[in-house]
């Protein structure tokens, strides 16, 4: 049979998406609506979570636990320093807003990304791949590379980000390079 004859090619049926690629969009589908409605809730209640990691930092009992902490200064202590430093860097109000709307944003773009793989669409796993990017870079970009809390929170994101980089790029073969319809 040759490939002119063949009923089966790419000109009359459409690709079928594996149930593989299929599991991952879906996934992405549930994160990137739940980081989404993380981000806007960040976003939205910026103010009172600045207000409650604020206090949370600066009362009475924390204060002397600080002071036990440097008293000590051994590793353990050094990392509980550094762990209190942290929440108090991340309760800046404008940074919090900052760390929403890209939230949003990042998220925006992997489930863009994941609904142009859905169909099938090469282009989604470059758009996917900029949300990742952005995910790992935000906490950086915003908070600085000497936070400890957000570095821990981007080699999360990298982490992750990049398994699933790695489990799509897995199906780019089934992809094709067209427009989406």
């Amino acid at each position: 049979m040759t490939k002119d004859s063949n009923f089966l090619n790419d000109d009359i049926l459409p690709p079928v998406r594996s149930t593989f690629l299929t599991v991952l969009c879906v996934l992405t589908f549930i994160g990137s609506a739940y980081g989404i409605y993380q981000g806007v809730t960040t976003l939205v209640s910026s103010g009172k979570m600045s207000e409650m990691m604020k206090n949370t930092v600066n009362n009475e009992k924390q204060a002397e636990q600080r002071k036990q902490m440097e008293a000590k200064n051994d590793k353990g202590s050094k990392f509980g320093l550094k762990m209190m430093d942290s929440v108090k860097e991340m309760s800046d109000e404008k940074k919090l807003k900052q760390a929403g709307v890209v939230a949003i944003i990042g998220n925006l773009l992997t489930l863009g990304g994941a609904i142009l793989m859905w169909r099938l669409n090469r282009v989604g796993f470059f758009v996917y791949l900029a949300g990742i990017v952005t995910w790992v870079g935000a906490p950086i970009v915003i908070y600085g590379p000497g936070a400890f809390l957000p570095m821990v929170v981007a080699a999360f994101s990298f982490f992750v980000g990049l398994l699933f980089v790695i489990l799509y790029a897995m199906n780019l073969k089934d992809m094709r390079n067209t427009q989406v319809s």
